[in-house]
C-alpha cells in the first residue's frame, strides 16, 4: 500500500504542480483499455472528490484487430458501468479513413481520437479538459524519434504536460510505476497485441533500443532524457519569447505574401532561423513537411545575390529581393506548357511554377496503333487512357503523396520511394511530378505508377513526353 501511495503522490503533486485542473471541471478521459489508460482513469477517480470534477470516459474503437478490438470497448464500458463514470464508444473505419484521406493508419487513428474527444467535450457544454495516457517512457521515445528524425528545440522539448486543453495527467510516471499502482489497486487492463510489433519506428524504440541502453549504458537512461526535455523545454519557451519579438520586426505581410527583412541576417544564426521558421509557418500555415534543410536553405538566402530562390512544401517559393526574402506561393503554369487530348483536363491551382527562365512541357498524343514498341524510355511514356483522364496537375512533392508499385494495387509513400532510390534529399523538391490528387502517375524522367502501365485491357494508348525548354527555345519554336 505504501508503494501505491507514493505513486498516486506523485501524480497528484504532478497535476497541481502543472496546473492542470480546476475545481468543477469536466474532464474527458481517452480510455483505450490499456494499462496507461487504465491507470490515468483511476488516478482522476482518487482526486474526484478532491476536485469536485466530472469524469467522461471516451472509447475509440479504430475498426481494427477484430475481435480483440470488441472485447477492449466492452471492458472498458464495463468498468464504466461498476464505478459509475460516464462513457461513450465511438467507432472509426481507420483503414478507410486512412485511403480515403492519404494518411498512414497511426495518423488517421490519432486524429480522429482526438476528433472524438473533442465532439464529446463539446457535448458537455464546451469548456473542460481532455485527458490523455502518455507516461516517461511515451516522452523518452517521443524525444528520441524527434531527434533521430531531425528536429529543432521544440521537437526536443518531448510531450508536454499541457496543451492548449489537453492535459496528460501521468506522463511523470514510469511504465514500471503504472504496473504497479494497476497491480496494486487489482484493476485489470487490456494488451493490445500491436504494441509487440516491430513494424513501427516507435515500437523499435521501446522494445529494442531503450532496453539495450538501460541494461548496457545507464539503466536510468529514461530519467536523464526526461529531464533533458524539460531543460529543453525551458530554453524552447524563452527563444519562442525571443524569435516573437523578432518576428514582428522583422516579418511583414504585404497582400498575403510575407518578407523577411533584410536586417533579420544582423541577428545571431539561432534567431535567424527561428525567425525563417515562423514566416514559413505564417505563409504556409503549416510546419508538418517543413525540414531543417528547407529552413536551412531560405536562411542561406539571406548573403546570397538577388534573384536565387528556394522550393519548399506547400507550394512555397522563398525568393530573394533587394529588400529581403519574399515567400510566395507557385504561380500556375502557362496554359500553352502542355498539350494534351480531350478529356484529360488540368487543375491550374496546383500547377508547378515556371522557376528559374524554364517552362515543364508535357505533351500528350493518343496512339492508335496498340501494336507499338513500348520499351521505356526516361522522358517518354505510354500511359492508359482511362487512368489519365480527368483532372491532372503538373507538380512538386506534397505531403501524403503516395504511388502505386504493384499491379495488387500495392501503395507506398512517395517519401519512401524517393529514399530508397536515393534520390538526395536537396533534390526532392526539384522534381516533376504528374498527379491525380495525392497520387503520382509519374515521376517525370523516372518511376511511372504500375496503374498507368498498358494492359491486355486498356483500350485506349496515350503517350506522354516529357521536355523541359528554356525560354530562349521556346521563342525559336515558335
Amino acid at each position: 500500500m505504501g508503494r501505491l501511495y507514493a505513486i498516486r503522490k506523485k501524480a497528484s503533486e504532478y497535476i497541481k504542480a502543472n496546473k492542470m485542473i480546476e475545481h468543477g471541471d469536466i474532464i474527458v478521459v481517452g480510455v483505450s483499455g490499456g494499462a496507461d489508460s487504465m491507470c490515468l482513469l483511476n488516478i482522476l477517480m482518487d482526486i474526484k472528490e478532491e476536485y469536485c470534477i466530472k469524469l467522461v470516459a471516451v472509447h475509440v474503437h479504430h475498426g481494427i484487430r477484430g475481435k480483440e478490438a470488441e472485447c477492449d470497448m466492452e471492458y472498458v464500458e464495463s468498468f464504466c458501468v461498476e464505478h459509475n463514470i460516464d462513457y461513450r464508444g465511438i467507432r472509426y473505419d481507420i483503414p478507410q479513413i486512412a485511403k480515403k484521406e492519404h494518411w498512414s493508419p497511426e495518423e488517421a487513428g490519432r486524429i480522429k481520437r482526438y476528433e472524438a474527444f473533442n465532439i464529446v467535450l463539446k457535448e458537455e457544454g464546451g469548456k473542460g479538459k481532455i485527458a490523455v495516457a502518455h507516461n516517461m517512457n511515451d516522452n523518452s521515445e517521443t524525444f528520441l524519434l524527434n531527434l533521430f528524425r531531425g528536429t529543432g528545440l521544440l521537437g526536443l522539448a518531448g510531450i508536454q504536460p499541457v496543451r492548449d486543453n489537453i492535459i496528460r495527467p501521468i506522463l511523470c510516471l514510469e511504465r514500471e510505476e503504472i504496473l504497479t499502482y494497476l497491480r496494486e489497486k487489482n484493476v485489470e487492463y487490456r494488451t493490445d497485441s500491436t504494441n509487440e510489433e516491430t513494424d513501427y519506428t516507435r515500437n523499435k524504440i521501446r522494445l529494442r533500443l531503450m532496453p539495450y541502453v538501460r541494461k548496457n549504458i545507464n539503466e536510468k537512461a529514461m530519467e536523464n532524457i526526461n529531464r533533458a526535455a524539460v531543460m529543453l523545454s525551458d530554453v524552447s519557451s524563452y527563444m519562442e519569447l525571443q524569435c516573437d519579438k523578432a518576428a514582428e520586426k522583422y516579418i511583414e505581410c504585404q497582400k498575403g505574401t510575407y518578407i523577411i527583412k533584410d536586417e533579420l541576417w544582423q541577428e545571431e544564426q539561432v534567431i535567424v532561423r527561428m525567425v525563417v521558421r515562423r514566416a514559413v509557418l505564417k505563409a504556409a500555415e503549416k510546419l508538418k513537411d517543413i525540414t531543417w534543410a528547407h529552413i536551412d536553405g531560405i536562411a542561406g538566402l539571406g548573403n546570397n545575390t538577388v534573384a536565387k530562390s528556394v522550393n519548399i512544401p506547400y507550394g512555397i517559393r522563398a525568393v530573394r529581393t533587394y529588400d529581403g526574402v519574399r515567400l510566395e506561393k507557385n504561380k500556375p503554369c502557362n496554359s500553352g506548357s502542355r498539350e494534351c487530348v480531350p478529356g484529360i483536363n488540368f487543375d491550374l491551382d496546383d500547377m508547378l511554377d515556371d522557376t528559374d527562365n524554364h517552362n515543364m512541357k508535357f505533351i500528350f498524343t493518343t496512339e492508335k496503333n496498340k501494336s507499338i514498341d513500348l520499351k521505356e524510355k526516361l522522358y517518354t511514356k505510354w500511359m492508359d487512357y482511362d487512368i489519365l483522364k480527368g483532372n491532372l496537375s503538373i507538380r512538386s512533392r506534397k505531403p501524403g503523396d503516395y504511388m502505386v508499385i504493384g499491379s495488387d494495387g500495392q501503395r507506398k509513400k512517395l517519401k519512401d520511394i524517393l529514399i530508397d532510390t536515393k534520390v538526395p534529399r536537396e533534390d526532392r523538391d526539384k522534381l516533376v511530378l504528374l498527379a491525380k490528387d495525392s497520387e503520382i502517375l509519374w515521376i517525370a524522367g523516372g518511376r511511372m505508377s504500375e496503374r498507368c502501365k498498358i494492359t491486355d485491357k486498356t483500350e485506349k494508348i496515350v503517350r506522354v513526353d516529357y521536355r523541359e525548354t528554356t525560354v530562349s527555345d521556346m521563342e525559336s519554336e515558335g
